[in-house]
């Protein structure tokens, strides 16, 4: 029986990732090699451990934290709830469905964002860039989400819109919901494995009433 689901911030709102200027000013104060042509915190905080200098490490994940965290709420902002987000969140909070939230942003920036929808209250559970200790993964998001909810991953959903969080939800053994999405393959994201599909996040309602009660 299903009695969660959960979400990436991106399934619920658009915002921007350009965290352009924070890599610049790390890697020119540390001079340390970041590589890609548009890293994220992942990539700016792995090159950072890769320093030797303990001190100057230390000096650096702590000016590090704080630039992304002033970035994140620039980017914060200009977020935009998607499609259906809301209606679908308050189908699924009505029927007494637990609700989980994972973010890549930091905690201050994703609750800036869930403002914009009321959608705070509504979350059970949320793990942030910044809710966990160290560098860790997504599947450690997903993973201390479950824990923070008290389910087993077998008893909950997971929206997707890439190929990488349906990968991402089976590797936890959550059941993948794809949403349609232009800025991927419809195509592709079906022909990654049997999954249930929405159009749009209002879409959710009627998935629901179709669930094993």
């Amino acid at each position: 029986m299903i009695e969660a689901l959960i979400f990436p911030l991106g399934a619920l709102f658009k915002y921007g990732r350009d965290y352009s200027s924070v890599a610049s000013k790390v890697s020119s104060s540390y001079h340390v090699n970041i590589p890609g042509p548009s890293p994220g915190p992942s990539e700016i905080m792995a090159a950072i451990e890769a320093l030797s200098d303990e001190a100057q490490r230390r000096k650096a994940i702590a000016e590090a934290a704080s630039l992304l965290a002033e970035a994140e709420l620039h980017l914060a902002e200009d977020a935009v709830l998607r499609p259906g987000a809301d209606s679908g969140l308050r189908s699924a909070a009505s029927r007494s469905l637990k609700l989980g939230l994972v973010s890549d942003l930091s905690l201050a920036a994703t609750e800036r964002i869930l403002s914009k929808a009321a959608g705070v209250a509504l979350f059970q559970a949320m793990v942030a860039r910044d809710s966990l200790a160290g560098v860790h993964t997504m599947t450690d998001d997903l993973t201390a989400v479950l824990h923070n909810l008290g389910l087993p991953p077998s008893n909950s959903l997971m929206f997707c819109r890439s190929l990488e969080e349906i990968r991402l939800a089976r590797d936890v053994g959550l059941e993948p919901v794809v949403l349609a999405s232009r800025e991927h393959d419809i195509n592709a994201l079906l022909a990654s494995g049997r999954s249930r599909m929405l159009m749009s996040l209002s879409e959710i309602e009627d998935m629901l009433s179709l669930l094993p009660q």
